[in-house]
């Protein structure tokens, strides 16, 4: 079964056939560039082992330098294989040649052989030359069959080329994510455009060009990140896409942000003033000038200690997720610049990336911080038509002055009022579902209570057969709960003539 895309890293395959790789992340895949194969984490998956970015993987092995992995004595012996190969097909030659004579019945005896001469044969050693230009073996000449010795010798080792990035190793019950946003979640906004965004496109533009500023955000899914967790490193990937309207004689920087929690109501609705107006949080070092942007080249930010911190805390706090803004020049010559976002056509499959390295998480998750809250009490109900009166003369005063009552925030809450006895408390707890309420017995103060306690309650086993005895004006509640309010009139009406029936 061929492949599903030629951009699919060659050592990628399923557990039950390595030859066979899915389109999509998949649990049954394998990484047969590790011994033992090994199960890539799904976003492992996604960013690199299918695009075109899984040379970038630390794991990735060239092709071509697969066989290296042989032991020493396979190749020699593969070589000694195609050298006698080689002489058997030479013997051969020779045989049909001097040998034609030998089915004519008038020859009595044979001419002896002539031994062929071996001439020198220019053979390509077997074994394939290293990626390390320093262990690059040249071919030599072969002048006559060797006699093979395979004597053990050390195996040579294959150091991968180096990688532009590469995920780093997290430390023993830690782990390494590579957080790649969704395609509603990545995309690009115009000044001067009717549209609020541009969310889902290929193309992050930042810059100002024709008379409009151009801005782009990412919003990073922080799920999967576990709470409590140290972070050790983060690293955010931008790759460049197009540089047509790029002018590098401009002096303009572009400069990425992380804007602080909640700082849009709603990121797939927010137009350009709200996300250009945003509070920032943190600002990631460096800058870029013109000649930092190249289409296909990845620019890095590495996160600081500070900015580590207030992301710890973040996700600490129950933060699901961060937005990352890409600001540029905001006027002047016109230029703009435009990252790949991962997304649409014209991608090149390189999307935006935040790189954690986590350490080992808590077994207890810290407390989440407690939500403030207002306290409302309820209104008391007028004594009298004057107090009526008098609240409705003091409405219309504030409405015609300031315009209208402070609106109810939305963290508001009413609290629930103590239970008058216990018989209120058990009636709440039985509309509410959950357990009866059973008055606690006390503690003897000393042994002789204790064994007073004790006594009575044999007594009252023999006596009346159960150890609780029925309290004296003991009630049972019933509970009365309000008739809903009719939707319509035949709702009205049907329940008229129900209570009437009965």
């Amino acid at each position: 079964m061929p492949r599903v895309a030629p951009s699919t890293c060659p050592h990628l395959g399923l557990a039950s056939d390595r030859t066979v790789a899915w389109a999509a992340p998949d649990a049954a895949h394998r990484c047969y560039a590790q011994m033992p194969p090994r199960r890539p984490d799904e976003s492992h998956q996604q960013a690199y082992c299918l695009a075109r970015a899984h040379i970038d993987c630390p794991y990735y092995v060239p092709p071509e330098a697969v066989s290296q992995q042989n032991p020493p004595t396979r190749r020699r012996f593969q070589t000694f294989t195609f050298l006698a190969a080689l002489l058997a097909v030479l013997i051969t030659t020779a045989a049909l040649v001097y040998g034609q004579g030998w089915a004519t019945p008038e020859l009595a005896t044979f001419p002896p052989l002539a031994t062929p001469a071996i001439t020198t044969v220019p053979i390509t050693p077997v074994e394939l030359s290293s990626p390390n230009p320093a262990q690059a073996t040249t071919p030599t000449p072969v002048e006559a069959l060797p006699t093979p010795t395979l004597t053990p010798t050390s195996t040579p080792t294959f150091t991968p080329t180096a990688t532009r990035f590469a995920t780093p190793t997290p430390e023993p019950g830690g782990q390494a994510l590579s957080i790649v946003p969704r395609s509603g979640d990545v995309g690009w906004w115009a000044s001067n455009d009717r549209r609020r965004n541009h969310l889902g496109d290929s193309f992050l533009y930042a810059g100002y060009f024709d008379g409009q500023v151009f801005i782009s955000a990412i919003r990073f899914d922080l799920s999967r990140v576990p709470r409590g967790a140290p972070i050790h490193d983060g690293i955010l990937q931008l790759t460049g896409l197009q540089e047509d309207r790029l002018n590098r004689e401009t002096s303009g920087t572009w400069s990425v942000q992380i804007l602080t929690t909640n700082a849009l109501e709603d990121f797939v609705r927010a137009d350009f003033q709200e996300l250009f107006n945003a509070p920032v949080a943190v600002t990631l070092f460096p800058s870029l000038g013109p000649n930092d942007l190249k289409a296909g080249r990845t620019n890095s930010w590495a996160l600081d200690r500070s900015a580590i911190r207030w992301l710890e805390q973040q996700i600490a706090d129950g933060t699901t997720e961060v937005v990352v803004k890409i600001v540029g020049p905001t006027g002047g010559q016109g230029t703009l610049f435009a990252w790949d976002s991962g997304a649409g056509p014209a991608s090149l499959g390189e999307a935006p990336r935040l790189i954690l390295n986590l350490g080992p998480a808590p077994a207890t998750p810290p407390p989440l911080p407690t939500r403030p809250v207002i306290v409302a009490t309820l209104t008391p109900t007028p004594a009298n038509v004057l107090t009526v009166a008098a609240r409705a003369l003091t409405a219309t005063a504030v409405a015609v002055t300031t315009g209208t009552y402070t609106p109810v925030p939305g963290n508001i809450v009413t609290p629930t009022p103590i239970p008058a006895n216990l018989a209120t408390a058990q009636a709440l707890a039985w509309i509410k579902g959950l357990p009866p309420i059973v008055p606690s017995t006390p503690t003897p103060a000393n042994a002789v209570t204790a064994t007073a306690y004790a006594a009575r309650a044999t007594a009252i086993a023999i006596t009346t057969g159960t150890f609780t005895p029925t309290p004296e004006g003991a009630v049972t509640p019933v509970i009365i709960l309000p008739t809903p309010v009719p939707q319509n009139a035949l709702t009205a009406a049907a329940q008229l003539i129900a209570a009437t029936a009965r």
